[in-house]
């Protein structure tokens, strides 16, 4: 296994966002001086628009951009993976915070654990740990105490967003499933992983990163996460059991009632 001592790739995928806007940009550049030296920055804007004539990073950061409208964040995850075998990479979406903390905690958990091939920090909410979460068939149930350390995978969920991978994991045994593309992605790498690799990491390091199901949005665009989130969910469930797949049919059902409750409720 490949010891991350000197470097591995901090992966950020845009999607109309500046460069500015982006929390997790803004927090690397700022809050992470002490391993731009180690770290190589990806950035994939998914947006519609190119910004790389107009990239305000500084010199001494060094990064690629890579420009594509609404590529399947599963396909970034491989392909970015494959061009950086023998290392480790850092999955994040563009609304997290980081700091050096998090990267000092990465690398030394990375090279003390040769034989752990996943990292991840814990994302709480109120009393609640939303990730990591422990599965029951597709579903995800909140943890209330977490144990730091080396963990079971065997029901392991867990959000993409601030996730450390060793890439040769992704590219030899658990690619990312290119059959989704936004939603669900994590839920089955997880599941992916747990068959074949016994443990994760749980890193001492909470991960402040904003939740899009508790934002605000428009109508158009919360429709749009239920409808590829119900997808995901039965893509998912019937890849584990029959009654996985009728528990989610009955949840992708209620979660469409409550959706136009809410919206009738509004009116």
């Amino acid at each position: 296994m490949a010891i991350i001592n000197q470097n591995s790739v901090l992966l950020v995928v845009l999607y109309k966002k500046t460069i500015i806007e982006s929390s997790t940009l803004n927090s690397f550049i700022n809050q992470c001086s002490e391993f731009h030296s180690k770290v190589s920055l990806i950035i994939w804007d998914n947006s519609p628009y190119s910004q790389e004539g107009s990239l305000e990073i500084p010199l001494y950061i060094k990064y690629k951009y890579y420009n594509k409208n609404n590529e399947k964040l599963s396909v970034i995850y491989n392909y970015i993976s494959n061009l950086y075998p023998d290392t480790v990479i850092h999955i994040f979406d563009q609304d997290s915070y980081i700091d050096n903390k998090y990267f000092s905690k990465v690398f030394d958990a990375v090279n003390h654990n040769p034989s752990i091939n996943l990292f991840i920090p814990y994302i709480k909410r109120g009393y609640f740990y939303e990730s990591p979460a422990k599965r029951v068939l597709h579903k995800g149930v909140f943890n209330k105490q977490l144990s730091i350390g080396i963990n079971q995978s065997s029901k392991l969920l867990c959000i993409a967003s601030g996730m450390s991978i060793r890439t040769n994991c992704i590219i030899n045994n658990v690619p990312f499933d290119e059959n989704l593309n936004f939603y669900g992605i994590d839920s089955k790498f997880c599941i992916d992983y747990s068959k074949i690799y016994k443990y994760y990491y749980l890193l001492d390091y909470e991960l402040h990163h904003n939740l899009s199901k508790y934002e605000k949005e428009e109508f158009r665009i919360k429709f749009w996460r239920l409808n590829n989130q119900n997808k995901a969910i039965l893509y998912i469930a019937k890849r584990i059991s029959i009654i996985a797949f009728v528990s989610g049919c009955i949840g992708c059902v209620r979660q469409y009632i409550k959706f136009l409750l809410n919206f009738i409720a509004k009116k």
